[in-house]
């Protein structure tokens, strides 16, 4: 959406799908997001210019921790 209260973007890292380093493909999460958010009535209930943004391993390529939302996949050991 262009304007208004909406989320301004769901990103993820450049990298996805071939950084050597990554635990997840994030592409299907980021567009689930996107297609969720997407001309949903409670979009507008959040801040203007939210951004989410989606990082397949902990060296943040994507720099998920700069944004509203960011989720950044990790592995258990």
């Amino acid at each position: 959406e262009a304007c208004g209260d909406a989320v301004r973007n769901v990103m993820g890292c450049h990298l996805a799908g071939a950084c050597p380093q990554e635990h997840l493909d994030i592409t299907q999460w980021a567009e689930a997001a996107n297609r969720h958010f997407l001309r949903n009535p409670i979009a507008q209930r959040l801040p203007r210019k939210f951004k989410i943004n989606f990082s397949g391993c902990e060296t943040d390529c994507g720099q998920a921790m700069f944004n509203d939302i960011g989720v950044v996949a990790s592995r258990r050991e």
